[in-house]
């Protein structure tokens, strides 16, 4: 299907066939009602102005449709002139959209909702002027009211009529391509009539072929008041070129770009040629004529088609592919000609793998002679600039329609795929989802691939929690790569793709990072979540976020929802899709020799210095041999050299050498302060002797039975006679980890040449408890020839091997300070109460374990922690409490702009804060708007606007002295609203003569309300239709600021009883007749409620003659009947 600029209306079939009947032939014309919209914009229903969200599919169910709200008018000053916007989605008021006509199918005229405004909320007439390259068969649609379509060709005259609601008639004159609207009594036709009535109006050209050029068509309209205004619909009928998609391919250890031309297979169609263009790159105007990022390389596409694409051959996703498998880098396209028509295309590169031999590089550790005697790790892990990754993989795919049938749920599934186990588990917390969500749609296309999953949500409220497809791998998969399609955008408040993109490993909560390639009209909007702007083309690579991992996972989390543009309570459905997901094996390569010789993998071998044990797999132990005349030669600081040559061998029996290379250092004076440790009595210098920081008081750095191991790490005889508790895999007699009595904090240093034997952040020589002064852990001054510190020993005491201080136990459980982590036994670790951070509250500084996130330097001090180390705080040896809350606050509820208190009492707390909460965390409050007294037991809350409904609060309370944990009140709500009906009473009914008094409000007293004083206002007066007496009840509203109200009523009773007055004419005389009767003689008639009627009513003679005496008698009566006689005497 062809797609024109952004301003082109898409037309898509809603497959719904209506008969269109003309009006100058009665003939049924079989037409199909094509919906149009613009490319930001979703696709219209036939019935008003309901609009469907999305198709899944022509064959499956049509999801449920929305209402737009009518657009209210603003309120004019009289004479201003009417206003009329066409397309109420965009700026301005005039609507513009490209057209492709198919013979058959009629558009709208019209975008959105269309909205009137005018000094009266009426209009008197309106007229639609059509001008442009019209052909013979163009013409207008209108829903006729007995069934059908009126039809309205631009060569024909035609008038018809369409009821509307209240009795309105509208009527449509045509002359030609003039058109009135009017209502057939000339009564005014209000705003919102005639703004659906516009809706309906539709546009079709019968041509074929079709004429190419501008249709503008002029809506006029003009108001009750003199006013008018034109806002004007542009329709550019176009022909618009075919983008074919196009492919290219290139070995993936290709350094040399490969050409083409994206062009050379397009079509234009236009009439008489035009000049075709590449205008977007990924819907990014920008990228034409630049090079661009791809997801496995660069391009550059320049405006007239050619490219240059070259392959990223540092990528781990392109250097882990083998001879037998292929990645795809999909690039979008937009041809596009003179006249602003385009279409889409995709461009893609095949990248195919080839195979690559093994890259061993040298490897290197060391050990030091009497701390570290042992060294590991793995030879093929290091090598290469990134690890293994850039080894050879096999190539899996999870191919959503081989796996499963089309339309199945994938949650609660299990599939195996090259022997990778996957699950997929589906969580919908809210029920966003419907019936289709995480559904496999394998013959549906969507971001220019055929087969996906399909995300699907239509939710009642707003807002809901993500719905997320779960899919775990049973092992670490390489280089996970997929697309997620359809990310787009309705434009209003209605619906907003939203997606969320996380992949984890080990268990970690922290995100694996990975490279994405997103299309225009998506943003990135932080924490891995993307959300559309634009709209997506399901054929088209438009609306994608290409995903690749770069790093492993084992498991991979996609969550949808709604973007930040959606307000409505009761959203509109969505879709997304995610393409089919491949990922890269484990490698296959393998340590094949070491030292030359097959048989010695996997076997400990001696080397110069030492034993060595290399596995196929890579990892490694070497153990020195401290016996080894050499080794027990060496000076402190001095090195030697151990190498050892190993062969890395591939699948495919490619194979490359290097060595693992073991640097000795000679560390036997471990504090550096020329006394060897063997005869050292404070190794490490903190001013603790080496028999005081072990369990078993022997001197750690002697060698009990002189086997040239040190009783720390001598697995059979520590220096008390007995073996310690550690293991000794290799039975080489060395602990292959310390027990606990010579290493505390188990992070492979010994407790004697440990400046932190806790791990807690403190120095050993700050919590023994001497109070000397120390410089990183290490106490200052002089040091005897028995290896203590002097200050540790006293004047006159140097060099007698004690100390003149016993070691704090502040808690008297004989354990000392400095091994302990809670020194006081408060419940709160040494760490905290420091003033340091341990985020995982396990009483050591930072994060984690040793070998587990925590790391340590050669003396022991924590190198992973953000802080430690410094000051001192006298909480750590002296029990603290912790902080409470002995009484909860509530909740409360106030009228809108009142006032109103948060309070709780607490115990053992000294700092308060309280918080608000946004919807998805805490957020601490500041003495600023509607919050004052923000860190004090009491919280105040101050002319609170109906907005602050539903704020939830909390208080956290802590204690200076007692750092370890906070006291949490319980969360309470805050509830701003007035749903209480005001109070009043009907005024007394009243009777007058002639009409009913001007409205009063003031007749309604006792107006009261709950939140404040209400309104009052005059609402209408009904008459139940009888005179003289009739009986008007006239209604008031009483209206609260909430919009609460209610009505009262007062009963108005007119009777006029009072007689008209007149006085009798004066007599006359005649000669021969009674002259003719005239009304006109009664001069002085008059009535208290107008002005009464004379009518002549008789002549009476005496019947006598000349002279005879007539009375004449007049009739003088008001409009209520009551009536009076007059008389005139006539001679």
């Amino acid at each position: 299907m062809h797609r024109l600029n952004t301003s082109f209306l898409l037309v898509l079939c809603l497959f719904k066939s209506f008969v269109f009947v003309a009006q100058d032939d009665r003939t049924n014309l079989a037409l199909e009602l094509y919906e149009n919209f613009h490319l930001q914009d979703q696709l219209f229903s036939t019935n008003g102005n309901e609009l469907f969200l999305k198709n899944i599919d022509q064959e499956q169910q049509v999801l449920p449709s929305f209402s737009l709200a009518k657009s209210t008018f603003s309120t004019k000053s009289p004479l201003d002139p009417p206003t009329l916007d066409l397309d109420e989605i965009t700026p301005g008021d005039d609507y513009e959209f490209f057209l492709e006509p198919t013979t058959g199918n009629v558009f709208r005229t019209t975008r959105g909702n269309v909205a009137i405004t005018s000094d009266t909320g009426t209009i008197s007439s309106a007229t639609i002027t059509v001008t442009g390259n019209i052909d013979a068969n163009e013409l207008f649609a209108i829903p006729a009211d007995a069934g059908g379509f009126d039809i309205y060709f631009f060569t024909a005259n035609n008038t018809n009529t369409y009821n509307r609601a209240g009795g309105l008639v509208i009527q449509v004159a045509q002359t030609g391509t003039s058109f009135t609207i009017t209502e057939t009594s000339n009564t005014p036709i209000p705003n919102a009539i005639l703004e659906d009535f516009l809706e309906i109006i539709l546009y079709g050209d019968l041509n074929s072929p079709y004429t190419e050029g501008l249709r503008t068509l002029d809506f006029t309209l003009n108001d009750t008041t003199g006013g008018s205004t034109t806002s004007q619909t542009l329709i550019h009928v176009v022909v618009a070129p075919d983008a074919v998609d196009d492919a290219n391919s290139v070995n993936a250890n290709s350094v040399t770009p490969i050409t083409g031309n994206v062009l050379t297979n397009d079509t234009d169609n236009t009439t008489g040629g035009d000049v075709l263009s590449v205008s977007e790159i990924n819907v990014f105007p920008s990228a034409v004529g630049t090079t661009y990022n791809t997801l496995y390389g660069s391009i550059t596409v320049q405006s007239d088609g050619s490219y240059s694409y070259l392959v990223d051959t540092s990528s781990p996703a392109v250097a882990g592919l083998t001879s037998s498998t292929s990645l795809d880098d999909i690039i979008a396209y937009t041809v596009e000609d003179s006249s602003g028509a385009f279409d889409y295309g995709i461009l893609t590169i095949t990248i195919n793998g080839v195979d690559d031999p093994p890259v061993a590089v040298d490897d290197n550790n060391s050990v030091s002679v009497g701390v570290v005697n042992t060294a590991t790790g793995n030879v093929i892990d290091g090598d290469g600039s990134s690890g293994q990754d850039l080894l050879d993989r096999p190539l899996s795919r999870l191919i959503w329609e081989n796996e499963f049938t089309n339309g199945a749920a994938v949650g609660g599934q299990t599939r195996t795929i090259d022997g990778v186990n996957v699950d997929f588990t589906s969580l919908d917390p809210s029920g966003a989802g419907n019936a289709f969500n995480q559904t496999s749609q394998n013959t549906l296309t969507n971001g220019g691939h055929t087969g996906y999953l399909l995300f699907n949500i239509d939710p009642a409220t707003n807002p809901v929690s993500d719905t997320q497809l779960i899919i775990d791998f049973d092992q670490e998969v390489f280089n996970v790569g997929f697309l997620v399609t359809d990310i787009d955008y309705s434009q209003g408040t209605i619906w907003q793709d939203q997606v969320t993109i996380q992949g984890f490993s080990g268990g970690s909560p922290t995100p694996v990072n990975y490279n994405f390639i997103r299309t225009g009209g998506i943003v990135e909007a932080g924490s891995d979540t993307f959300y559309g702007t634009g709209t997506a083309v399901e054929e088209d690579a438009t609306g994608n976020i290409n995903i690749a991992f770069q790093a492993p996972i084992d498991q991979l989390v996609i969550s949808y929802n709604y973007g930040p543009n959606v307000t409505d309570a009761d959203p509109g459905g969505q879709i997304a899709g995610v393409s089919d997901i491949f990922w890269q094996g484990d490698n296959v390569v393998v340590v094949s020799e070491v030292n030359g010789v097959a048989a010695n993998v996997g076997n400990s071998i001696p080397t110069m210095y030492g034993f060595l044990t290399i596995n196929s797999d890579g990892s490694y132990t070497y153990v020195l041999d401290q016996n080894n005349p050499a080794v027990m030669a060496l000076a402190a600081g001095a090195t030697l050299i151990d190498t050892t040559p190993y062969t890395l061998r591939d699948g495919a029996l490619n194979t490359d050498s290097a060595n693992l290379i073991i640097t000795i250092v000679g560390t036997l004076d471990t504090d550096g302060d020329d006394i060897p440790d063997e005869v050292d009595l404070d190794d490490d210098n903190d001013g603790i002797t080496d028999t005081l920081e072990n369990d078993l008081g022997v001197d750690p750095s002697a060698d009990a039975d002189n086997d040239g191991i040190l009783n720390f790490e001598d697995a059979d005889n520590n220096g008390s006679g007995g073996a310690p508790t550690c293991t000794d895999g290799n039975t080489d007699g060395i602990c292959d980890d310390l027990d606990t009595t010579f290493d505390r904090d188990q992070d492979g240093v010994p407790n004697h040449l440990d400046l932190d034997s806790d791990n807690d952040g403190i120095y050993d020589a700050v919590e023994a408890g001497h109070n000397q002064t120390q410089v990183n852990g290490v106490v200052s001054g002089a040091v005897g020839t028995d290896g203590i510190p002097d200050a540790v020993q006293g004047v006159g005491n140097e060099n007698s091997g004690t100390i003149n201080y016993t070691l704090t136990d502040s808690d008297t459980d004989n354990d000392d300070n400095f091994l302990e982590l809670d020194s006081d036994n408060d419940g709160c670790n040494d760490v905290i109460e420091a003033g340091f951070t341990d985020n995982d509250n396990n009483g050591f500084l930072g994060n984690g374990t040793f070998g587990s996130g925590l790391t340590v330097d050669s003396n022991g001090v924590v190198t992973s922690g953000s802080d430690g180390y410094t000051g001192t705080n006298s909480d750590v040896v002296t029990p603290g409490t912790a902080p409470s809350i002995t009484t909860q606050p509530t909740n409360s509820a106030i009228c809108p702009n009142t006032n109103t208190t948060f309070s709780v009492v607490t115990s053992n707390a000294d700092t308060y804060q309280w918080q608000l909460f946004n919807g998805s965390s805490w957020d601490d409050l500041t003495n600023s708007g509607i919050h004052s007294t923000v860190t004090t037991t009491t919280l105040t809350i101050t002319n609170a606007p109906v907005g602050a409904d539903g704020n939830r609060y909390r208080l956290i309370a802590s204690s200076s002295t007692y750092l370890c944990t906070v006291a949490t009140s319980n969360e309470v709500e805050l509830t701003v609203e007035d749903v209480t009906d005001p109070t009043a009473s009907n005024p007394s009914p009243i009777t007058a003569q002639c009409a009913a008094p001007t409205p009063d409000v003031t007749v309604v007293t006792d107006e009261a309300d709950n939140c404040g004083t209400p309104t009052v206002a005059f609402v209408s007066d009904v008459s139940d239709g009888n005179s003289n007496p009739e009986v008007i009840t006239r209604t008031y509203s009483v209206t609260d600021a909430a919009g609460n109200s209610i009505n009262v009523t007062q009963t108005i009773t007119i009777n006029d009883t009072t007689d008209p007055t007149a006085s009798n004419p004066s007599p006359i005389t005649a000669q021969c007749a009674a002259p003719t009767p005239d009304i006109t003689v009664v001069t002085d008639e008059a009535d208290n409620c107008g002005t009464p009627t004379v009518a002549f009513v008789s002549d009476v003679s005496d019947g006598n003659s000349n002279p005879e005496v007539i009375t004449r008698t007049y009739s003088v009566t008001d409009a209520a009947g009551n009536s009076i006689n007059v008389t005139q005497t006539i001679t």
